[in-house]
């Protein structure tokens, strides 16, 4: 084929794989978002254990560290007269995820909340409390009203945190619901304007004071002596205010059925279980946590053991959901009637399920080979046709330089490899343009050296160098593809359920915008590539080997022979 055309061909051939690329993501975002796994329509717990109090309210505070917690008078006064527990958050480390998992007790993969936006659909605190007969109510901010959705027999919008105040008083009075939750992203959103955590920063420690105001108000309005306290950080952050991913988040109970002055550490998904002993709401199916009992007024005895049988009666119905999900014919064996086997009894129902899920795989990966395996054959033929080529060194090399241009663009500009790039901000948005601008710039980079290394061989002819960078364009699109495409195939498009491990999420988007960016920009790869080279030659020639008069008598020799010949 004539360069020309080879040039066109390829071109196209970009264009059309970041068009997939682009198809391919929204199909994802689409599965993720509506994820719909089998135990969402799974019965759920009928009941709940006996309540420890008549009122239960859980204060939601975004951007609350544990850090700086305890140096707020009404967070010290809530811990000197109850329970402080420092918890870790699993990823994604945004905030409504973060939520999700703390009235679910499930991680992101398995309530599937994961890119910080839509509706919870999976059994949470809320819905058991509302499924069982308890009032709930609450006010925050629209996202969090919007996440927890029907779950909430009311729910106020508000921005202010004086709006919170006032919009509460209904909610904390003698005839308010049972369950209430309040949401403040105060904080959040002031990390966000002033860029910074520190309390070396004014505006810093004067949005600490608000919120502790704001704090001390509503606490004022519960009767500690019939009514649960529970103040609780969403998201873990450093004194930059963005996402710090093994940085704890404060948890602190005080009031009724908190035992004074207990002191430890938990998880986040330990927060849903123990919140149902404390309400008497049922414990969610997906619950993955267990109650912290040490820190509650729990009577010694048969309530303990209420407690812990809620907990196990739901994991055991939802490891038998998805066990069926998962074509599965095992059988979840009956709970322990102590909670001294407890533990071990749900590791062995998550082993259960990791096996369930290798069979699944398997049976999609064995399903898929021979359609993939072809695919794969020919992609490693162009690989190694391409290589073969006298261009073939600096197309691998240009890979390489990109893949490393790329991460020092990312690092710099302030990324990270981990589900929230950008800390309390949106990840979908300002996280793809972050993505996609670093992929750019890294583009840009890998030009400028293929040119110069192109030149560096004495190419010349346009078609062929631009035809070398697309070719360097179209392996980067199928190196950066390709171990992503072959775990694809392995864990499948199919969530029965859990969605895939959150990084392995990350990745797929981050390769399709990888993808997009190259292909969509490969005319500009093309003919920058072209100048780049043109431009190498001119500001540093090549050194000419021999005699200059000797080698163009040779050259016009040379012409004059294949003249004749032809």
């Amino acid at each position: 084929m004539r360069r020309g055309p080879a040039v066109f061909f390829l071109t196209c051939l970009l264009v059309a794989s970041a068009y997939g690329a682009q198809r391919v993501m929204r199909e994802a975002a689409a599965r993720v978002t509506g994820f719909s796994p089998a135990h969402l329509t799974a019965a759920r717990p009928p009941s709940g254990p006996p309540p420890l109090v008549r009122r239960t309210v859980l204060i939601l505070a975004d951007g609350l560290r544990s850090d700086d917690a305890l140096l707020l008078p009404t967070v010290d006064w809530l811990s000197q007269r109850g329970a402080q527990l420092r918890i870790t958050v699993p990823q994604p480390g945004h905030r409504l995820p973060a939520t999700a998992s703390l009235l679910t007790g499930a991680r992101p993969e398995v309530h599937g909340v994961l890119l910080g936006n839509g509706s919870l659909k999976a059994d949470s605190l809320p819905s058991g409390a509302k499924r069982v007969g308890l009032k709930t109510g609450g006010a925050g901010g629209a996202d969090v009203g919007k996440l927890l959705g029907i779950a909430m027999d009311t729910w106020v919008e508000v921005n202010a945190p004086g709006d919170l105040v006032e919009k509460s008083r209904s909610l904390l009075s003698a005839s308010g619901p049972a369950l209430v939750v309040l949401h403040s992203d105060y904080l959040a959103r002031e990390m966000q304007r002033i860029h910074t955590a520190s309390r070396d920063s004014a505006d810093y420690r004067n949005a600490l004071a608000r919120f502790d105001y704001t704090l001390a108000r509503l606490v004022e309005q519960v009767d500690l002596q019939t009514s649960a306290v529970v103040l609780a950080g969403t998201v873990p952050t450093g004194p930059a205010g963005t996402y710090l991913p093994d940085a704890p988040v404060p948890l602190l109970m005080a009031g009724a059925g908190v035992k004074p002055g207990y002191r430890g550490e938990a998880s986040l998904l330990d927060v849903a279980s123990t919140l149902s002993a404390l309400s008497g709401a049922p414990v969610p199916l997906p619950n993955e946590g267990k109650p912290v009992l040490a820190a509650l007024g729990v009577p010694a005895g048969r309530p303990t053991d209420l407690v812990f049988e809620q907990v196990l009666a739901s994991r055991m119905a939802f490891t038998e959901n998805a066990l069926a999900a998962l074509g599965s014919m095992a059988v979840a064996p009956d709970a322990p009637l102590t909670p001294a086997g407890a533990d071990a009894y749900v590791a062995g129902l998550d082993r259960q399920i990791r096996e369930a899920r290798f069979a699944a795989w398997r049976e999609w990966g064995l399903n898929l080979a021979p359609y993939a395996g072809g695919a794969l054959v020919l992609v490693l033929l162009y690989l190694i046709v391409v290589w073969r080529q006298p261009f073939g060194a600096t197309a691998f090399v240009g890979t390489l330089i990109y893949a490393a241009a790329f991460h020092v663009i990312f690092f710099l500009a302030g990324g990270r490899y981990s589900a929230a790039m950008n800390g309390l901000e949106d990840p979908q948005r300002t996280g793809m343009l972050l993505l996609a601008a670093c992929s750019a710039g890294a583009m840009a980079v890998t030009v400028l050296a293929t040119g110069f290394l192109l030149s560096r061989k004495g190419f010349k002819k346009r078609a062929y160098v631009a035809g070398a960078g697309l070719h360097t364009a179209l392996t980067t699109s199928v190196l950066m593809a390709l171990p992503v495409a072959v775990v694809l195939g392995r864990t499948g498009w199919d969530f029965p359920v859990s969605l895939p491990a959150v990084g392995l999420v990350v990745w797929f988007f981050v390769t399709c915008v990888h993808v997009m960016v190259i292909g969509y920009l490969s005319p500009l790869w093309g003919a920058l590539t072209v100048t780049s080279a043109a431009l190498s030659r001119q500001w540093w020639p090549l050194r000419e080997i021999g005699d200059p008069e000797r080698n163009a008598d040779k050259v016009v020799r040379l012409k004059a022979l294949r003249r004749k010949t032809k």
